[in-house]
């Protein structure tokens, strides 16, 4: 079945008056649309001319069909793959909304905290997306910007292994990281082996009160939920 633009229209139309509503400003995509119809740019309470330089990259998706699929948990919204790689490798954060132009439901959803697994990208019933959605949008900006402190602090942890090398807490998240299942994980033998081949000399002897000081750092800085309300990375100690 083709699309009908009209009803598109109508998605696009609530996403105008809510952002609106919200003292946003929309700024649609230009050109072809690979997964996102547009941002939002989010405007000072008390000047609509200053922006808080919080941006939320948007994907509409208007039509009483997608409103079929719904359980206990919520609206299910299945996105192609293709989908899903573009919004994973996108530097703003991204959110879902699905319009049913027939009742004028509209609900929302943060992607990129979904993006975990292969399933479906789940609407709660609550997350209705309305002028009061402002608030939670942009806590969605922070959990970007939180995940971009992290790496500027892993960064700025240090530890000289000889004369000439140094590494940083962002080589220790990569010998940690297990991608297969989203977790930093603390295995001695990838760290040790890790130092061992960014070593100078090709071997790495021994764990001194420096190195301990230096993975307790680490394991802070990829472990803390941050107080705005951040998502922090799950961790385990084996």
């Amino acid at each position: 079945m083709k699309n009908d633009p009209l009803q598109e229209d109508t998605g696009l139309a609530r996403v105008h008056q809510v952002r609106i509503e919200m003292r946003a400003i929309w700024r649609p995509t230009p050109c072809h649309d690979l997964g996102v119809d547009g941002q939002i740019e989010f405007s000072e309470l008390a000047d609509q001319n200053l922006s808080t330089g919080q941006l939320v990259a948007v994907q509409v998706k208007s039509g009483p069909s997608y409103f079929e699929d719904e359980t206990l948990d919520g609206l299910r919204y299945s996105p192609s793959k293709k989908h899903r790689n573009y919004w994973a490798g996108m530097n703003l954060p991204v959110v879902l909304v699905l319009h049913n132009p027939t009742t004028g439901r509209t609900l929302f959803a943060d992607v990129k905290s979904q993006m975990r697994n292969s399933g479906p990208i789940i609407l709660s019933d609550d997350s209705a997306f309305d002028s009061s959605c402002r608030q939670v949008l942009l806590s969605i900006c922070g959990r970007e910007d939180d995940a971009r402190r992290v790496l500027q602090k892993l960064h700025s942890a240090q530890l000289r292994l000889d004369e000439n090398v140094t590494i940083s807490g962002i080589e220790f998240m990569l010998a940690a990281l297990d991608p297969r299942l989203g977790y930093v994980e603390l295995r001695m033998g990838r760290i040790v082996r890790m130092m061992e081949l960014t070593s100078a000399s090709g071997r790495w002897v021994g764990i001194g009160q420096q190195t301990y000081d230096f993975i307790l750092r680490c394991l802070i800085i990829c472990t803390y939920r941050h107080r705005n309300g951040g998502t922090r990375l799950a961790s385990r100690r084996l």
